[in-house]
């Protein structure tokens, strides 16, 4: 049987914009749910452009352009910024752009906290610099040769955001630079060990603690996963010798935990649990017969390693409504998965709920 030839799905987070492939008009991509479906030879180089069709509330749109490489029918890293690109079953690569824009009444940049961070053993000092625009920046320069050595924008984080900056010790080689935005936020943890800045944690944390006090050298993370459930998953970790380890981690639901309400929104919770090894719960949508025949680390191998999970772009028929298929995402490099799509067959449980009533009772891969 002949392969289906390649199709590129393009779409867009935000915006309406006039889509071009290598000079040819596409259509109107726009954040409607829909993708613009276009064939495209699975060798050689293509070009996408984005021409925006309307400005966002208080800003403008930038037109944008993105070159993806493709040879023998696989994609040639890297993956351009601010895209995402899935390899789906049947030669389907899904491409998802994320427009920048520009505030029309964006703040004029203004200096949040400067301090100075030093490094004992050897002796070395740089200044630190936190400011905002339309966003958080971090700026780490060292005054001996006047070079910028480290410059983070943390891109979502609105000006208004409560932007902290700690050191974890007053003698020690690691600075932590947390931003928060209303329930989201990010900790960046850099190191300057053998006397150069690099990253040694760049984690989503809603909360930022130091179970050992400001001087000690432990970091306590608070976030909500993503995903139906919302976990609540607490970490924590510990620097050394330039290297973070991970000491402790912990996953919990909320109280009262969410209910799903559909199949899909069933196996949605089960693959959420099963990527936070949440052995009780993950054995909780499963039937009888089917947790009876597999433990937790065979689902994990069965499965293999990834990352995320959504609805397949294309239409896959999955029989009764007692059935549901999701794609399963595997990265490859930043911003570049590979996608695998699993059917999950249901039997009838006890109880009155969808949730308590439905349990999976097969799995297979579509």
């Amino acid at each position: 049987m002949a392969e289906n030839p390649p199709l590129m799905l393009l779409s867009v987070t935000e915006g309406k914009f006039l889509a071009y492939i290598d000079g040819t008009l596409l259509g109107e991509a726009a954040n409607n749910g829909k993708s613009l479906c276009v064939p495209f030879s699975p060798d050689g180089t293509h070009y996408i452009l984005l021409v925006p069709l309307e400005s966002a509330d208080n800003s403008a749109y930038f037109p944008i352009a993105y070159k993806l490489c493709f040879s023998e029918g696989e994609f040639v890293l890297p993956c351009p910024r601010n895209i995402e690109l899935v390899l789906w079953p049947q030669n389907i690569f899904s491409v998802q752009a994320s427009p920048c824009k520009v505030s029309f009444s964006a703040p004029a940049a203004h200096m949040l906290r400067q301090m100075e961070w030093h490094i004992a053993r050897p002796y070395k000092s740089y200044h630190v610099t936190l400011y905002s625009d339309s966003c958080l920046h971090a700026c780490i320069e060292d005054p001996s040769s006047n070079e910028t050595v480290f410059f983070e924008d943390f891109s979502g984080m609105a000006a208004g955001a409560a932007e902290t900056a700690h050191l974890v010790s007053a003698e020690s080689r690691e600075l932590v630079i947390h931003a928060k935005s209303r329930d989201e936020g990010r900790v960046v943890v850099l190191s300057g060990e053998g006397g150069k800045v690099s990253v040694l944690l760049d984690e989503t944390a809603a909360e930022v603690s130091y179970p050992q006090g400001q001087g000690g050298s432990t970091l306590q993370l608070k976030r909500i996963e993503p995903g139906l459930m919302q976990h609540i998953t607490t970490l924590c970790y510990s620097f050394e010798g330039g290297v973070a380890k991970c000491t402790h981690s912990q996953s919990v639901l909320p109280s009262p935990p969410p209910q799903a309400e559909t199949p899909n929104q069933l196996v949605r919770a089960f693959l959420g649990s099963l990527l936070l090894s949440l052995k009780d719960e993950v054995f909780s949508y499963m039937s009888p017969s089917l947790k009876s025949s597999l433990s937790l680390s065979d689902l994990k191998e069965y499965f293999g390693e990834f990352s995320g999970y959504r609805n397949p772009p294309f239409a896959q028929h999955c029989g009764e409504c007692a059935q549901a298929c999701i794609g399963l995402l595997y990265p490859v490099a930043k911003n570049f998965c590979k996608a695998r799509v699993f059917r999950f067959e249901m039997s009838k449980g006890k109880g009155g709920s969808l949730a308590s009533s439905l349990l999976i009772n097969n799995i297979d891969e579509a």
